[in-house]
């Protein structure tokens, strides 16, 4: 299946000076800031229910209701130390159906933007990645895990990757808004929270299990697995 996406993207103002802002408060005081990705009733992505951290963890949890014509797409938090997500962000944004795009602001004031694609597994992966990736594998998640990474450090955001391991990926020299992408991406918003509703909390760690179903042959090889888990 072929998938063809621009090499950037570009995110509104408001967006980025909010987040921006944010980073600013975490370097100062080395404690996570964030708050909910929405579409905003002007159509573009910003952030709601704006929230602190304690230290370098966060748990986000929605506390306004979205207005009228506003979507829920997914989450926006500070990294004070390291300048991307890290493998607990990747296992909770892969265990939350509700979480379509991920907004990480690193340490370097660089914008990263995860966007989930038709083919990105929804479930705990926690063991899977604890036990083969380090943050530094990011390019190598989103190819097995099969979602978007793009990176920039003003509103124009660049494509980090090449390949998905289930897609033909090409890579259209266009400039898209980053709401133009979602949509590409079949990602629909929600017009309100689920009930009970947080994120950044990491799924809770089950007996073991190195067999994930929808992984094929090729990607067990590729991490050093077999077919049964050995």
């Amino acid at each position: 299946m072929s998938l063809t996406v621009p090499k950037y993207i570009v995110i509104s103002d408001r967006l980025y000076n909010d987040a921006e802002f944010m980073i600013e408060y975490s370097l100062k005081t080395d404690k996570e800031a964030g708050g909910m990705l929405i579409k905003a009733t002007h159509g573009h992505f910003g952030i709601a229910s704006e929230q602190l951290g304690e230290g370098r963890e966060i748990m986000l949890k929605p506390n306004e209701k979205l207005q009228e014509r506003e979507m829920h797409y997914g989450s926006v938090h500070t990294h004070p130390q390291t300048d991307l997500a890290s493998t607990g962000d990747v296992i909770s944004f892969l265990s939350d159906k509700n979480e379509k795009i991920m907004l990480v602001v690193g340490a370097d004031k660089s914008i990263n933007m995860y966007f989930k694609t038709k083919k990105t597994p929804i479930g705990d992966f926690h063991d899977m990645i604890r036990e083969n990736f380090e943050q530094k594998d990011m390019p190598e998640m989103c190819d097995v895990f099969n979602f978007l990474w793009y990176k920039g450090n003003d509103t124009t955001l660049e494509l980090q990757i090449n390949k998905l391991s289930d897609y033909d990926l090409e890579v259209a020299n266009e400039t898209a808004t980053a709401e133009e992408l979602a949509d590409l991406l079949g990602l629909k918003g929600n017009t309100d929270y689920p009930t009970d509703y947080s994120i950044k909390k990491y799924p809770k760690k089950e007996k073991k299990s190195k067999q994930v179903p929808w992984l094929p042959t090729q990607m067990y090889d590729r991490i050093g697995w077999n077919q049964h888990g050995i």
